[in-house]
């Protein structure tokens, strides 16, 4: 599953590599595609390294929590609607202020 705010997802990256194959410019495939010409080249770059494989939707979740990572959390806390069916989370004025 592609996130929300993806342009292409494995197979349209797929494609995009495909036409970097075929010759075209990265700086054409970036611009018929409305990409940055340096996210053209970081797919292809993990297509060469990776194959097809390299392509699939990846987490941006790190795979180990440091401790300076666990303690820079900032609290958060929930607004909505009074029946609780709608909830938002939003810092809380505190960690705002540290911005």
């Amino acid at each position: 599953m592609s996130r929300s705010n993806s342009k292409l997802t494995a197979r349209g990256r797929l494609a995009m590599v495909k036409r970097l194959v075929r010759g075209e410019s990265g700086r054409a495939v970036a611009a018929g595609l409305g990409l940055a010409v340096s996210n053209v080249y970081r797919w292809w770059a993990r297509y060469r390294e990776e194959g097809a494989a390299g392509l699939a939707d990846r987490t941006s979740r790190p795979l180990v929590i440091t401790v300076e990572m666990q303690n820079s959390k900032t609290r958060l806390k929930r607004c909505g609607a009074s029946d609780g069916r709608t909830r938002v989370l939003l810092p809380s004025s505190a960690a705002a202020n540290q911005l």
